[in-house]
């Protein structure tokens, strides 16, 4: 019988901060909870900016990509509950200012049964996670999406 798990993203919220020389020019705080996931032992809160609306064509492409994010947690004892800090600045040609549309994900790493290490995508994560440990995911939400 397999043992079931549970891993949860809570829901993401955004905030766009003020363009300052020494401030990002977003910063996402995505609250985070993981539970009873004993294998797991890294994850990765990943956010993006884009100038397309939400919903529109080519979002993630690099040609709309106005800057991308990323702060890793680490789990201890399959659990962490806390609110997570993203920054993302505007890193190319396009300016801040022609945000219309963010998206956050996960993605994580941990050690499989058989002591090989994985890593799940937010593409990927319930296929690679169950595979990986044998465990059932009771509910996952590994990506959110939004506008300005």
């Amino acid at each position: 019988m397999k043992r079931k798990s549970l891993l949860i993203s809570a829901s993401f919220l955004a905030s766009l901060m003020c363009s300052q020389a020494w401030a990002a020019d977003f910063t996402f705080k995505v609250p985070l909870r993981v539970e009873n996931v004993p294998t797991m032992e890294r994850v990765y809160v990943e956010c993006y900016v884009s100038r397309v609306p939400l919903g529109g064509p080519g979002r993630a492409a690099g040609s709309n990509v106005i800057g991308r994010g990323s702060t890793p947690v680490t789990i201890r004892g399959g659990r962490y509950s806390g609110t997570v800090g993203v920054e993302v600045n505007a890193a190319g040609i396009i300016p801040a200012s022609s945000a219309r549309s963010y998206a956050c994900s996960i993605r994580g790493s941990g050690r499989a049964t058989t002591g090989a290490t994985y890593a799940a995508s937010s593409d990927n994560f319930r296929r690679v996670y169950e595979t990986a440990t044998g465990h059932t995911l009771d509910r996952l939400t590994v990506r959110t999406t939004g506008g300005f």
